[in-house]
């Protein structure tokens, strides 16, 4: 059931109409009550309560809390968890203890009247639901926090996520983004997210579009190789080639300097798929009649190779770390680093922990390298 009946069900029906299939079965048990069949109505509703209530309506209650923030959830969950179980066991001892002195009829209509109930609180609950997962979308994750990390979005979810794609705030666009996609449905943003007037939404839409392989927006993505943000351009090409790699077309960008950010993307490209060298690549970049800032350099370096991880970057990598770098761009070189996972760069990981800003890339290339990272993380407990 878990496999096959429950994620139709929530695609069919969304979390609150999974929530009202355990009530309607054991208002079913109660019609038999009413009907005289002992025993058939006590396997009704034995059966509706053991194969529902921790498969289907477990379910759709745990997806109820997707619009909490973590640090609620964590909190909130047990204690209503607690009493619900509890508090519902002993107010049906309560009742039972009640209606087993009155007549049989009274035991199918406390219960008809416990299922109209939760029927109505079930139904009751949309709106809130909905108003309050559009608020999180409106304000943004926050705290680093991931209010998403649940495998399912519901129908009236994934319907406030396509709305927020329209929003005018930056922030709640590129969160619907994340959300579509962590929940694989990448497929639903529209291309023409990429006629965005937002550089920061065509960047983050950019990079989940390489992510995602979506060769229905190449057209697209082409217009944009020739956007008047550098940084749009760089992010263009990065998706460009991941998604269908050119190797004239790095080729015509790299002897551009019209766009430093664009032509450091294409050097960076040509190196990853083996067209060029490392040392031919920073021959071309030493021969740019004005120097280029290490910090944008670095950062158009990390950025492109990130989105093409190749053992032939590393040693440009190496060389990068070594230079004192903001926080932003030190972010971005140890994401570029966790995605060339290389025991050369466990004492520059281990360093990037010490810093908030790098820490959670570090520790993922950690994990990444696997056993010689955990003895250089013993040694130095030790």
């Amino acid at each position: 059931m878990q496999l096959l009946v429950v994620p139709w069900a929530l695609r069919t029906v969304g979390a609150h109409g999974v929530l009202l299939v355990l009530p309607a079965f054991l208002s079913l048990g109660a019609g038999l009550l009413w009907t005289g069949t002992g025993l058939a109505a006590a396997v009704a509703l034995r059966g509706a309560d053991g194969s529902l209530r921790y498969s289907l309506h477990r379910t759709g209650l745990d997806i109820l809390y997707i619009p909490l923030p973590d640090s609620e959830r964590r909190r909130l969950k047990p204690i209503l968890e607690a009493l619900g179980q509890r508090g519902g066991q002993c107010l049906a001892a309560v009742l039972l203890l009640v209606v087993s002195t009155r007549a049989p009829t009274a035991i199918f209509v406390t219960l008809w009247v416990a299922c109209g109930l939760w029927v109505v609180m079930a139904l009751w609950l949309r709106r809130p639901y909905i108003d309050l997962f559009r608020e999180l979308l409106r304000r943004g994750t926050g705290g680093g926090e991931t209010p998403y990390h649940l495998m399912r979005l519901d129908l009236p979810a994934l319907e406030s996520a396509l709305a927020a794609l329209n929003s005018s705030q930056d922030e709640e666009v590129m969160l619907a983004v994340d959300l579509l996609a962590r929940h694989r449905q990448g497929r639903l943003i529209p291309a023409l997210l990429l006629y965005h007037p937002s550089p920061r939404v065509l960047e983050h839409s950019l990079e989940q579009f390489a992510q995602l392989g979506r060769s229905d927006a190449l057209p697209l993505i082409d217009r944009l190789l020739q956007h008047p943000d550098g940084m749009v351009q760089a992010a263009a090409l990065r998706a460009r080639t991941a998604i269908a790699p050119d190797p004239d077309l790095l080729r015509r960008y790299a002897d551009d300097p019209s766009s430093r950010d664009r032509a450091v993307t294409a050097l960076v490209g040509l190196v990853a798929t083996g067209a060029m060298t490392a040392e031919e690549a920073r021959s071309r970049v030493e021969q740019w009649p004005d120097e280029m800032d290490v910090e944008t350099l670095v950062l158009a370096l990390a950025r492109a190779a990130r989105a093409q991880p190749s053992p032939a970057l590393i040693p440009s990598l190496l060389a990068a770390s070594a230079a004192p770098l903001p926080p932003a761009v030190a972010h971005e070189l140890a994401e570029a680093i966790a995605a060339h996972p290389d025991p050369c760069f466990l004492p520059i990981l281990m360093r990037m922990l010490q810093a908030r800003d790098t820490r959670e890339a570090a520790r993922r290339a950690l994990v990444a390298l696997g056993p010689p990272a955990l003895d250089q993380l013993t040694a130095a407990l030790n």
